[in-house]
Parts: structure tokens; C-alpha cells; sequence
């Protein structure tokens, strides 16, 4: 899997910032976030047939943390199609916010995507479209190692299918 793919996943994964700064650390570092790319998710990576996330709207900042936290807020909607069955398409507003530890462990709140990848992720493969609180651990690799649960998840597979 490519490393953009990956970055990709994460940065659709949403969630909400662990902690908050104190009035003595560093403001954070504020960014616009860079330009995400529609994509195809092969047939077997997530889903039994291939999916095409498209971007239909993306504003998000990124705000980088001394300790190494970063969080991602801002409008990120996007329209899931089976390519299949092009009529069956879902959009979702996945806008967040979301963020991630300094050691590439999620806290998620909110609205998002979960790709947990076949023969990669733990508990892949899968899509899902997630509503509450997610905390997820990564494996040295990068693969998703652990998800914990506090929300619901709806299965996007079974809803494109």
C-alpha cells in the first residue's frame, strides 16, 4: 500500500484533539491542508468490488502542536460510488475535526471514514462510516493494530452494495 494511500486514510479518519495546550506551551503551527486527490479503492482492498471516493469538498487547516499532536478541522465532504453499480452512491460529510498523537495514535470524534485495509489493517477489510469516539493504535508499520469503540459504525460495503 502506498504511503499517500496511508496518509489518505488517516487524514479521512476523523476525530477531535486528546488534550489541550497549556498558556505556557507554543502556539500551534497553523497550515491550510494540502489538496486531497479523488482515489479508487481496488475491489478486495476494502470492498468486494472497487469503490471511487471523490472529493466534492475539502477546507480543512491543519494545526501542528509543539508536543507533536496535530489536529485537522475545516469542511471535508466526499460521494462514495461502486463502480459496479455506479447508481449506488452515498455522500457523506466527513468534516471532523480530527487529530493525531505525536506517536501516529488517533483519538476520533465526530463524523468519518475508517479504510482498514485487507491483510494490512486489524479487523480489515473494511469501510466504514463512523459517528461518536474511535481511538485507534497503530501498529510500527503504520496498520490500524487496535480500534477502540465508543460510537457507532455503519458498514459502507454493505450500503454500496
Amino acid at each position: 500500500m502506498s504511503a499517500v494511500r496511508m496518509f489518505l486514510a488517516s487524514l479521512i479518519v476523523v476525530g477531535t484533539l486528546a488534550g489541550s495546550s497549556t498558556a505556557l506551551a507554543d502556539p500551534p503551527v497553523i497550515e491550510p491542508a494540502p489538496p486531497i486527490d479523488d482515489f479508487t479503492l481496488a475491489a478486495g482492498e476494502v470492498c468486494p468490488f472497487d469503490v471511487f471516493l471523490e472529493i466534492v469538498s475539502a477546507k480543512g487547516i491543519f494545526k501542528f502542536f509543539s508536543d507533536g499532536r496535530f489536529l485537522v478541522t475545516g469542511q471535508l465532504k466526499v460521494r462514495l460510488t461502486n463502480l459496479d453499480s455506479p447508481e449506488k452512491a452515498l455522500a457523506l460529510n466527513i468534516s471532523g475535526p480530527g487529530s493525531i498523537d505525536a506517536s501516529g495514535n488517533e483519538i476520533l470524534l465526530g463524523s468519518g471514514i475508517l479504510i482498514l485495509f485487507a491483510g494490512f489493517d486489524a479487523d480489515g477489510p473494511a469501510l466504514l462510516f463512523t459517528h461518536g469516539r474511535f481511538e485507534i493504535t497503530r501498529a510500527p508499520d503504520g496498520s490500524i493494530a487496535n480500534i477502540e469503540a465508543h460510537g457507532t459504525s455503519t458498514d459502507l460495503c454493505a450500503a454500496l452494495a
